[in-house]
């Protein structure tokens, strides 16, 4: 049975700071495109319309209160361009305030420690959509869902170096191929289900079936720097060092500015330097029994 909650507020992530969370509550990463988010408002819009959510008078008023309470305040502010500045300007600031006083931040959700201890842009685009197509699934669980969002917005704030507020991509007719030598068209990868598949085992660090996905992917499209970059990604969690190392070189000369492949690459060189210095000191005594030769 629905109960009836009087609050219609979180408290945990970015809200535990006396910050309404709007991004959360919309089920929307911190990066959004501007131009989704009125996509994104249309879609929770059809999803708790009364005539569509719930099966009792009591769920579908509910459902109708956390619309009017949650959903269209929040998109209010971030629909609204200075608004949506102005709001982002304040969460960057707490992000910094907390990174200066180096504050360490409260998780509960334990899918939230774990993006924090594998914090990456992938990582945690993937688990925003994870959860957003589950936040409104259930009356009982909103409020959770949305918490768990605003975590994970949280985790960003704090291990990015700097986010700068999103802009729009123009969308435009790409140009055709012709006889006076501009490009043809950029065409979708054949390997794009691997690639995106591969990400998601990446995320949850299953590694197995990530290269499965990503070996698979490879015969299908050898010229993307993306899916090398995850070979790499994944080679390096599995100690394979020198094919870790292959794949991110690939993915580098195919795409210099690879930025997985530029992390994974300095992670790399760390390793080998450690390598390096351990073997250094262990042959610091030589000969049997530790005494070097003379």
């Amino acid at each position: 049975m629905v109960q009836q909650s009087r609050v219609f507020a979180i408290n945990r992530g970015i809200a535990k700071y006396n910050i309404k969370d709007h991004y959360a509550v919309l089920g929307l990463p911190l990066i959004v495109e501007p131009r989704l988010i009125r996509k994104k408002f249309m879609k929770l819009a059809k999803t708790l319309h009364p005539d569509v959510f719930g099966r009792t008078a009591a769920e579908k008023d509910l459902a109708t209160n956390y619309f009017a309470k949650m959903i269209s305040p929040a998109y209010e502010t971030l629909s609204n361009e200075k608004e949506r500045n102005e709001y982002f300007a304040t969460i960057r600031l707490l992000g910094q305030d907390l990174k200066k006083r180096s504050e360490e931040i409260e998780l509960e959700a334990p899918e939230a420690k774990k993006l924090y201890r594998y914090a990456h842009e992938t990582t945690y685009l993937q688990a925003v959509a994870d959860m957003a197509e589950q936040q409104y699934g259930s009356l009982d669980k909103i409020l959770d869902n949305t918490a768990i969002l605003s975590e994970f917005n949280l985790v960003f704030l704090m291990t990015q170096d700097s986010i700068c507020p999103p802009v729009n991509v123009p969308t435009r007719p790409e140009p055709t191929g012709g006889l006076d030598g501009t490009p043809p068209p950029k065409k979708k990868s054949k390997a794009a289900r691997n690639i995106k598949l591969g990400e998601l085992y990446v995320a949850k660090k299953q590694w197995a079936e990530a290269l499965k996905e990503l070996k698979a992917g490879e015969k299908l499209d050898n010229a993307n720097a993306k899916l090398y970059a995850l070979l790499g990604v994944v080679y390096f969690n599995q100690k394979v060092l020198s094919m870790a190392k292959a794949n991110l070189q690939k993915a580098l000369k195919i795409n210099a500015k690879e930025p997985l492949a530029l992390e994974y690459m300095e992670e790399i060189k760390r390793a080998s330097r450690a390598s390096a210095q351990k073997a250094k000191q262990s042959k610091k005594g030589g000969g049997w029994f530790g005494l070097g030769r003379k």
